[in-house]
């Protein structure tokens, strides 16, 4: 089932994304992963950073690529 375009403009904070449904990795792993270039670049919401739902389905979508080429 395709979701509407609108909820993939949901944003997401470090700590959501840490927590189910989610729960991707811990909030200091994932800021680490955006330091290395791993995990897509949050975008600034006034003062705080967060992550759109489409460009989490793209991050996770390549993740699972991978994992399957690797297989």
């Amino acid at each position: 089932m395709k979701q509407p375009e609108h909820n993939k403009l949901q944003l997401f904070t470090a700590e959501e994304l840490a927590k189910p449904p989610f729960s991707i990795a811990s909030r200091s792993t994932i800021w680490r992963w955006v330091k290395m270039g791993a995990f897509p670049k949050p975008i600034k919401c006034g003062r705080f950073r967060k992550w759109l739902l489409c460009d989490i389905e793209q991050w996770l979508l390549e993740q699972r690529k991978q994992a399957l080429q690797g297989e």
